[in-house]
């Protein structure tokens, strides 16, 4: 739609542009004023419209595997999605993330396009994490998230740091200990556990103590 007043003019497209184009407008020097003078020269500009926001790199990145329990999840976007506010301002800004299983934690932006989310409780171990941005975040130029944007990650199997005692001879009421790569699931471990007379197969009874991160264990023999 064109309209004209008085020294001003007006065009409205009839749909709304392409995002992220260029668009080149021109009027040539064959406009005339209403008393008949022509333009001394055309006029020509060009305008970009806003464009898409997208997401540039993410963390853990998509397919790593062997995550540790207390990692940061974060992501990381092209261009400012939230004004710049203070920590304690941030709880009308979007938070953009969806993790599938749920993971309790706090989330925060670090700054205007990076959004950081930190568990408060020890990740589950040999389990596949799904994030998910869903489609329709804008940001603060309302550029748009076209599509759902998706990564996976996978956290670590425990593993055995340590033992002691590590071998040779040791005196007879020695304690026998282990640390893991995780907190452990304490019924578990000690159901699993055997100390045994070599040879015999004789099982020993014992006491186990654990320390308080769950990560480690004293067996001490009865």
């Amino acid at each position: 739609t064109l309209s004209l007043k008085a020294d001003k003019l007006e065009f409205v497209p009839d749909k709304p542009l392409d995002r992220g184009a260029t668009y080149e407008v021109t009027l040539s020097e064959g406009a005339r004023s209403s008393a008949g003078l022509s333009l001394n020269r055309p006029v020509s500009f060009r305008v970009q419209t806003t464009g898409y926001l997208e997401v540039t790199s993410v963390q853990p990145s998509d397919g790593t595997l062997d995550v540790s329990g207390d990692v940061t999840i974060m992501v990381v976007f092209n261009r400012p999605v939230v004004p710049l506010v203070s920590i304690e301002d941030q709880r009308d800004l979007p938070q953009p993330l969806t993790i599938e299983p749920a993971v309790k934690g706090e989330g925060a932006w670090v700054n205007t396009s990076i959004y950081a989310f930190r568990p408060t409780e020890q990740l589950a171990s040999a389990t596949i994490y799904r994030v998910t941005v869903e489609a329709g975040l804008e940001d603060v130029n309302n550029g748009l998230l076209a599509e759902d944007y998706v990564w996976s990650f996978s956290t670590a199997l425990p593993k055995v740091q340590d033992t002691a005692p590590s071998g040779g001879q040791i005196s007879p009421d020695s304690p026998i200990s282990a640390t893991f790569s995780l907190p452990m699931d304490q019924e578990s471990v000690e159901s699993l556990f055997e100390l045994t007379l070599s040879g015999s197969g004789q099982g020993i009874a014992g006491e186990f103590e654990w320390a308080e991160d769950g990560i480690s264990f004293t067996f001490q023999p009865d």
